[in-house]
């Protein structure tokens, strides 16, 4: 055994064991976020010792492992709505038009993500209220938060409050930025080398070249620095911290979920995971409890261009007969987020990259159409013809669903199998074996009559076949598949988790299990 191994091995245990030391403390928690990873995916990487750490946890240390429902949409901005705040279906996807303002909202936009934040925390209490938030989306009541969409770069971090924080810190930790600079030449190199397999697969160059930095960033720059501040964090005694690690999810919407370079990433993530653990268990100030989770799944997806040569939005124009305008009409539409997750670590970083987010309007018929679930919002003159429209999306456009509440106030579903009703047909949409039907189907009338959804909801999910996805990607996530609503939930025996008679946890219980044990 090499001498860093044992040195691993030994503060791993001396961590361990210090847990029955400090009953005497009061209580403090940490929730660690896995953005993306599915269960059935977590397994695959314990199983193929990706995550050995995790893999620990669960067989050494009383760790019990939760089926977790995502909610509808399944994807950060929803699930941690729902977490924070305790609202759910808040948002109706990543990317949606307010009719109100007639502006076009992206959740990665700080702009945009602040006024959902601030209407959600009129609705809720804040989770994370004098705690921390690192890489997400809202802060959730945060009293430090930075790297989140609703606080981009360094936020409130304390290395900005004084000049001379930075300098002393660099000092002091200098084998710590050594070993950042290495991960990151490192990162880049496996970049550049899955940039080749990209051209080869036929991928568009510019999009390739524009992921390396993105890549680097979020899987290396962004994950030490959100485990700087936790540990630090950690050290002040933080009652409540939470924190989201995005490399997999990033690699998963590029490659797939499945694919070798997505789970790559977890191996960092799991020793990230481990670090946190072990410095939580070094507390001289709180009694820390480390609880795991992932807030979606993703489906392996086929790009809806790639398989009918021409973008969602020609599509749906051919159907309506009339130019309809694709929102958002910057370079980065037709590929996902991915790009855009860049901005999180501050201007400084995202100026490299084409990243922007217009003042997009809503015109007369519009759609958003950023992941697996698009919205279509028709004029005047198109609502009078909603649900022809909605039937020649499937005849003509090859539309997986498309779900609209008619003129009596009915939800409907049109597929390539004929009309549906919801909820009593909810079965032949989502499949009669789908795990979590029931609240599937609930969050799917809740998702129909969200006042940001469109007249029309498109999905890619199809039971029967492979799902499609709107942008240029080969993971995707907001609709109601299998994959991309089963994330996991990993807790200590002692914490208050419980599946209950469900026999899985959904955001807004995690989040009552958060207070029950903040309270106990």
């Amino acid at each position: 055994m090499t001498q860093s191994s044992e040195t691993q091995k030994s503060s791993e245990q001396n961590a361990f064991s210090s847990v029955n030391q400090r009953s005497d403390k009061n209580t403090g928690l940490i929730l660690i976020q896995i953005d993306g990873l599915s269960r059935n995916q977590f397994q695959k990487a314990i199983n193929s010792a990706k995550m050995p750490f995790l893999k620990k946890l669960l067989n050494n240390k009383g760790y019990t492992v939760h089926s977790f429902y995502s909610g509808l949409p399944s994807s950060t901005p929803a699930v941690q709505a729902e977490l924070f705040y305790g609202v759910k279906c808040a948002v109706p996807s990543f990317g949606f038009i307010n009719r109100k303002s007639k502006e076009f909202y992206n959740m990665l936009s700080s702009r945009f993500a602040l006024r959902v934040q601030k209407e959600l925390a009129e609705m809720g209490r804040g989770l994370l209220t004098g705690g921390s938030a690192y890489s997400d989306c809202y802060t959730g009541g945060a009293s430090r938060a930075s790297f989140c969409a609703t606080s981009i770069g360094f936020g409130s971090w304390w290395l900005l409050r004084h000049p001379f924080n930075f300098l002393h810190f660099m000092l002091i930790h200098w084998l710590m930025f050594l070993r950042i600079a290495l991960l990151m030449i490192f990162e880049t190199g496996l970049a550049i080398f899955d940039l080749f397999k990209g051209l080869i697969s036929r991928e568009n160059f510019f999009s390739e070249l524009n992921f390396v930095p993105t890549r680097v960033g979020i899987c290396v720059l962004l994950r030490e620095l959100v485990v700087t501040a936790v540990s630090r964090d950690i050290r002040h005694g933080v009652p409540i911290i939470h924190c989201n690690f995005l490399g997999y999810d990033e690699q998963s919407h590029r490659r797939g979920p499945s694919s070798r370079f997505a789970h790559w990433t977890l191996k960092g993530i799991d020793d990230a995971v481990r670090r946190i653990y072990c410095a939580s268990q070094r507390s001289k100030k709180l009694n820390y409890s480390l609880w795991v989770y992932s807030d979606h799944g993703q489906e392996s997806s086929l790009p809806y261009s790639k398989l009918f040569g021409k973008s969602i939005g020609q599509a749906i124009s051919d159907v309506i007969n009339r130019r309809v305008l694709e929102t958002p009409d910057h370079p980065n539409f037709n590929s996902g987020v991915q790009l855009e997750r860049g901005a999180l670590l501050g201007k400084w970083f995202s100026r490299w990259l084409p990243v922007g987010w217009p003042d997009s309007t809503h015109k007369p018929t519009a759609i958003t159409a950023v992941g697996p679930i698009g919205h279509i919002y028709l004029s005047e003159q198109d609502l009078q013809r909603k649900e022809k429209i909605a039937l020649d999306l499937v005849l003509q456009a090859n539309i997986p669903a498309v779900i609209f509440s008619d003129a009596s106030g009915q939800v409907k579903a049109y597929t390539s199998e004929g009309c549906f009703v919801l909820p009593e047909n909810a079965d032949r949409i989502l499949g009669d074996d789908h795990q979590f039907l029931a609240e599937a189907t609930l969050d799917l009338l809740a998702l129909q009559k969200n006042r940001y959804s469109g007249d029309l909801i498109i999905i890619g999910w199809n039971r029967g076949d492979t799902p499609l996805t709107f942008p240029m990607e080969n993971g995707a996530h907001a609709g109601p598949g299998r994959e991309e609503t089963h994330g996991f939930v990993l807790t200590p025996a002692d914490s208050p988790v419980d599946s209950g008679s469900k026999g899985y946890l959904r955001p807004l219980d995690l989040r009552e299990a958060a207070f029950r044990y903040m309270e106990s």
